[in-house]
């Protein structure tokens, strides 16, 4: 009777723990942009930022203006800053579980007027706190 007592405690924690293991993986806030092709010529070009909370709690996502990040091949480049555009709006957006935010944007060009950099096409992403969001750049 001991040893069932023994088995089954063990299979309950190898089944808890693998439960957990399981959520670990999977994303807390899914972030999109739609669309997420742009080209270079056509950069003035609007999106909606889409975060989807895939948890069954709230997140809270700063609402301040997002890192941008290149991809060069190798890894993900933190892009700087104009000092003119830094701004901090000290907001969050909350978000529900299982809720859907979209919000209209202003166009690509505005958002990436905010930062040094020579565009070419690529892989690009914005961080928000610890979430990202990825775009592309085409020709």
């Amino acid at each position: 009777m001991k040893k069932i007592k023994s088995l089954t405690l063990i299979l309950l924690a190898t089944i808890v723990l693998a439960g957990c293991a399981g959520q670990k993986d999977r994303p807390d806030i899914v972030i999109e942009l739609k669309p997420n092709k742009f080209s270079l010529s056509k950069i003035g070009q609007k999106f909606d930022l889409i975060f989807t909370n895939t948890t069954d709690e709230v997140i809270q996502i700063p609402a301040d203006p997002p890192a941008l990040e290149y991809f060069d091949g190798n890894g993900w480049i933190e892009l700087q800053q104009n000092i003119q555009y830094v701004a901090k709006y000290n907001d969050t957006w909350i978000i529900q579980p299982g809720e859907k935010q979209i919000h209209e944007s202003k166009s690509l060009s505005s958002w990436l007027s905010a930062y040094d950099f020579d565009y070419v096409p690529g892989k690009y992403r914005f961080r928000f706190g610890e979430w990202y969001g990825e775009f592309t750049l085409t020709e």
